[in-house]
């Protein structure tokens, strides 16, 4: 019960404070937002693309990337 009380209460705060922001701030900050995960995802494949070309991931007794990312990464199969 408490942390479900907890949860609400963090909400509350945090809607809180985006309720003094303007929409174009928040459309602003989602764009932005989202150009950020979009860099970190083509920059999280090149990783990725790197790893598996040198086998990497077979150090770790992996028997493919896939599940080398699954296991480190909790990326499902």
């Amino acid at each position: 019960m408490y942390k479900n009380r907890r949860v609400a209460v963090d909400a509350a705060a945090f809607n809180q404070g985006l309720a003094a922001e303007t929409d174009a701030e928040l459309e602003r900050e989602l764009l932005t937002l989202n150009a950020h995960m979009s860099a970190a995802t083509y920059r999280f494949l090149m990783l990725v693309r790197a790893f598996d070309a040198r086998t990497a991931w077979a150090d770790f007794g992996m028997r493919l990337m896939a599940h080398w990312l699954n296991w480190r990464c909790g990326i499902a199969l």
